[in-house]
């Protein structure tokens, strides 16, 4: 299969198509036999028919589907169990896969040079098993269980296989426990789980078969498990019938584990191989099995065979917002009680409209939860949700569980190319209450902007491939970022549908093609389209590090190059980005040497992480800053970085009782250097932290613990005669909340903000940028439904308050003292 033109049709037109051509690759013939040498007839030979390389980041669903459509049929082996296979896309080997019922599944790495006269293969039927399943306590058979396992050989075409997760196991009934699975996979161990009510799940994996034998006197035996009922209502106290009810440890609750410990081939998935905020999703199609019940019509559910401990019990329906129970006990002996409250949840909506105040219709609303996606959240449902702008550009999403989400808006093209909806993205943060639909007005910076369009070249080349993403550090919103992403076609060519106004950074990436991400900065006119023809830079920046008075070539450090004058940007998540905005990473080869190529003209700092150290050998300190000029058609050349040896800096983080605080995060700062990039450590249960290689000379130390103010120590000397441990002390600081009002001083829910010592409040700092991403991960760190936002714990001091809700904020002067919390009130404008 090949990529072909694009083509736009009209309603009553004939579009013409441009022509193009089928690429040819290798075939091969090939033979398939059983075990014993006998040819195999019908045997489905499948391989990649499609090389994505060739498709210029085009993610159209035609070549999924080239092979699927009426026209491709792969072959079948013949009676003499011959087959002819390709043309194959791509490099060498090539992937060959072949099925037949009854016998297992086969794989074959063809390689033309290796292999040029085509290849032989045989394919085994399996083996057997059998046993018995016995109450482990009572020693009599358990009459009624299910077996699941990825390791059955198919023998039915028709039939539910291994991979689907609907396919709920095989279910057997036998008055003496007896069972027998067959075929299975020979050769390799097979893994069987086994089910019944009232048991706990018992999973049996090294069981080892031959081909053609039977695998006799297994014997599993049962475990009686932990039973908890209840029922399921509403808040006003009705009950719900038909919700999905499950349970988990309550250390697995939040787990997000996609390797999962079992069923790499398919079937229904472990509950922490799905991130918490689908798993609502997953029960409500079917996916748990048997692992979820169905509450009756009285709202009452009976789980049953549950592992004893420290459990969570989630109930999910589809006009409900997903509910959990607190961590209940559950033992084998005694049946536990829980009630389960579900609500209709909170909900947000809006107007979306352009920057002319012009409302955007059709453009799809997504509301995505990093929390709960993530796995770090408090519930296990709330992971994504959908809708669409009106013809007045209204939207409206409800039952959302509580907690904070990013808020997307986007838009496709008249030909539905997926990377369309990447060039129109405008995304924000909103935090959704419990049960209250939250007003959230979203402007979309793409509709009714520059279209933006132009090449891409390299020493005058077109690029072939690639995609360029557009980073915009003036946008108005909390999050201080606009992104925009375009894919390069043919001939160099990329257009963006609307980029705003402003200054823009341009990264354009090229994998595959050995050309480095390039970054170039472009200001944006307001007017309607506007050219722009992004060349590949050829400056440069080479040299070599070394350690010590020696001089030695160090290999495979670690080399950051970033822009000396990084971007400026109102919103938290802005500032994090535009500190690494520019930022490119290389290592050193055995003679010490780097190389940053494709850079443009501009002030550059490059820092050296400290490499790690034999046990018998030197170890060398790291360097923070070291500024060099790179002119736009010349590579400087002759830049030796010298790593002075390292020294140590140990100490504690303690209350002002002398108590250690652990879990503090301590940052180490080259004091007097511009752009240094802090060393970071974190004291363990003992208070103590270590900063095992850092140059010698002066820093600032500061350190951030939840529940403290910060600290701060200036100017701390670290040299090699520093013997005695640094201590740190913090203090219990001032508890400082929020009320946050709106322009029509009502209280404002979903607002976020700051408060940062006077002198740094529109700088970048560590601190600042951790507690943000903490928060929104934790879906914290913004206000309630009345308004109130916790800000943490201060020292007494002058300090600047900064709070924002989508593009309203407010900023004030504040000096905190004495030691009782305070609460203050703003405004937002």
């Amino acid at each position: 299969p090949a990529k072909g033109p694009r083509v736009l049709v009209a309603e009553g037109m004939v579009a013409p198509a441009e022509d193009f051509e089928l690429p040819t690759g290798p075939r091969v013939t090939g033979r398939v036999l059983d075990s014993a040498g006998a040819p195999l007839e019908g045997v489905t030979v499948r391989w990649n028919s499609v090389d994505f390389r060739n498709f210029d980041f085009d993610f159209s669903f035609a070549p999924l589907l080239a092979s699927a459509v009426k026209g491709f049929d792969f072959p079948k082996s013949d009676v003499d169990g011959r087959f002819t296979a390709g043309a194959f896309a791509g490099e060498a080997p090539y992937r060959i896969e072949l099925f037949k019922s009854g016998f297992e599944d086969t794989t074959h790495r063809w390689d033309p040079a290796k292999e040029p006269d085509g290849f032989e293969v045989r394919m085994e039927r399996g083996g057997a098993l059998e046993g018995i399943v016995v109450d482990a306590a009572r020693k009599k058979p358990v009459t009624s269980f299910t077996i699941e396992t990825n390791d059955r050989v198919e023998t039915q075409a028709d039939a539910p296989g291994n991979r689907n997760p609907f396919s709920g196991g095989l279910l057997v009934e036998h008055p003496q426990g007896k069972f027998r699975v067959d075929p299975v996979k020979s050769g390799e161990k097979v893994r069987l789980t086994f089910r019944a009510p009232g048991y706990r799940e018992t999973t049996l994996d090294a069981l080892e078969v031959k081909e053609g034998e039977t695998k006799r006197g297994v014997i599993v035996e049962l475990q009686p498990g932990g039973t908890v009922r209840g029922t399921v209502s509403n808040r006003e106290g009705q009950p719900i019938a038909g919700a999905q009810v499950f349970a988990l440890a309550s250390d697995r609750a939040t787990r997000f584990d996609p390797a999962g410990r079992r069923r790499f081939g398919g079937g229904p998935p472990e509950l922490e191989q799905l991130p918490p905020g689908f798993r609502d999703f997953a029960a409500q199609l079917g996916l748990l099995g048997d692992r979820a019940v169905v509450s009756r019509a009285d709202g009452s559910f009976e789980l049953t065979g549950l592992e004893p401990g420290s459990t969570v019990v989630l109930a999910t329906h589809r006009e409900y917002s997903i509910g959990r129970s607190e961590p209940v006990q559950v033992a084998v002996e005694t049946p536990v009680s829980v009630e389960l409250e579900l609500s209709t949840g909170g909900g947000v909506q809006g107007t979306a409209r352009d920057r002319f105040a012009r409302p955007v219709t059709g453009a799809i609303v997504l509301a995505l939860s990093p929390a709960n996606v993530a796995g770090e959240g408090r519930a296990s449902g709330g992971g994504i949700y959908q809708s669409r702008t009106d013809s007045e550009g209204r939207y409206r999403i409800t039952r959302m569980v509580g907690g904070s989400y990013f808020m997307v808006l986007t838009r496709g093209d008249e030909a539905l190319n997926p990377m369309s909806f990447l060039g129109t993205l405008n995304f924000d943060v909103v935090t959704v209450p419990e049960d209250e639909i939250v007003d959230y007005d979203i402007v979309d910076s793409s509709s009714g902007a520059t279209r933006v369009f132009g090449t891409v070249t390299d020493e005058g080349r077109p690029v072939g491939r690639g995609n360029i993403t557009a980073l915009s550090f003036e946008s108005a919103g909390m999050l201080g970022v606009d992104l925009k992403i375009a894919q390069v076609q043919g001939e160099g060519r990329y257009e963006f549908a609307g980029l705003a106004p402003g200054e823009y950074q341009f990264n354009i990436d090229s994998p595959g093609d050995g050309r480095p991400p390039v970054r170039i900065v472009a200001e944006i006119p307001d007017q309607p389209e506007f050219r722009l023809d992004l060349r590949y830079p050829i400056g440069g920046v080479e040299g070599r590090v070394l350690g010590g008075n020696e001089r030695t070539p160090l290999a495979g450090v670690e080399v950051t190059l970033r822009l000396a004058d990084p971007f400026e940007s109102s919103g938290w998540l802005g500032r994090a980005l535009a500190s690494e905005a520019g930022v490119r990473r290389e290592r050193t080869n055995d003679d010490g040497e780097f190389r940053f190529g494709s850079l443009g003209e501009g002030r550059y700092t490059l820092s050296v992480r400290a490499p790690r150290a034999s046990e018998d050998g030197p170890r060398y300190a790291g360097v923070a800053a070291f500024e060099v000029e790179v002119r736009e058609d010349r590579v400087s050349g002759g830049v030796e970085i010298v790593l002075p040896a390292a020294v140590e800096l140990v100490g504690r983080t303690v209350d002002t009782t002398g108590k250690p605080v652990g879990g503090a995060q301590v940052f180490a700062r080259r004091a007097g250097v511009e752009n240094a990039v802090p060393e970071r450590a974190a004291s363990d249960d003992n208070g103590e932290f270590r900063f095992g290689s850092l140059a010698a000379g002066r820093y600032d130390l500061s350190v951030t613990a939840d529940g403290f103010a910060d600290a701060e120590r200036k100017d701390v000397e670290v040299g090699a005669a520093n013997a005695k441990p640094l201590e740190l002390q913090l203090a219990q600081g001032i508890d400082v909340r929020v009320k946050v009002l709106g322009s029509n001083g009502q209280p404002v829910a979903g607002a976020t903000g700051r408060l940062v010592p006077k002198g740094r409040a529109a700088a970048v700092d560590e601190r600042d940028v951790g507690r943000a991403f903490n928060n929104l991960f934790n879906g914290k760190g913004v206000s309630d439904s009345k308004g109130m936002l916790g800000l943490g714990s201060f020292g007494a001091g002058d300090y600047v308050l900064e709070v924002q809700r989508g593009t309203e904020k407010a900023s004030e002067d504040v000096t905190l003292g004495g030691s009782a919390p305070v609460e203050l009130r703003v405004r937002l404008r």
